[in-house]
């Protein structure tokens, strides 16, 4: 992934991330972002699940047709094209071919947006990049509650690469947190077994 990043960013290619909730797909969005030639300008979060479908074009576009083909966009009840310089980065965590198949997304679109396809694994697919990212969030989650940074015990890290984290890296982070103002000065297994299960 940071390999297709250092090659992607530099172009003006529409990339669509997928993978499920919690992975990092925003995480990548942003790296795209910082190292393109466009970092220097702003980058524009749009949640669409969150817009009602027949407002997503006005609040994309300010009444006015899409346009991620030409570069180009009407306004409404205008035939005067004006020229835009944008790039789309999409993300999402639905399987937009079943989603085509199904009905519910158009092909035509899928096409346009994943020019670039970035896949972001599920954690269960990444296990061995627990202990790194235990580590990460140890020390930050420390320096953010203002407390000494805790070790983990090679049997805790052992037993939280055993998890199902159905909620990936966001799940993770929650649960180091947990560890972190809960457990021992060393997190071992049975601080693991406390406050990190499932119930």
């Amino acid at each position: 992934i940071k390999e297709m990043i250092e090659k992607v960013a530099p172009t003006d290619a529409r990339v669509l991330i997928t993978g499920p909730n919690g992975t990092g797909k925003e995480l990548v969005a942003h790296w795209i972002h910082q190292k393109s030639e466009r970092s220097k300008g702003p980058m524009i979060e749009v949640n669409c699940a969150a817009i009602p479908s027949e407002l997503i074009e006005s609040e994309l576009f300010g009444h006015v047709k899409r346009a991620l083909q030409e570069n180009k966009i009407q306004r409404v009840g205008s035939d005067k094209d004006i020229k835009v310089n944008v790039r789309v980065v999409a993300a999402t965590n639905k399987d937009l071919k079943q989603e085509i198949e199904e009905k519910n997304f158009r092909e035509d679109l899928y096409h346009r947006l994943a020019v670039i396809l970035i896949k972001v694994p599920s954690l269960n697919e990444r296990r061995e990049d627990i202990p790194l990212l235990v580590n990460y969030f140890s020390g930050k989650i420390s320096e953010e509650h203002g407390t000494p940074a805790k070790s983990f015990s090679k049997d805790a890290i052992k037993l939280l690469q055993e998890y199902d984290w159905t909620g990936n890296i966001r799940e993770l982070r929650n649960v180091v947190e947990r560890l972190i103002i809960l457990g021992n000065k060393e997190i071992v297994e049975t601080d693991v077994k406390m406050f990190a299960s499932k119930q």
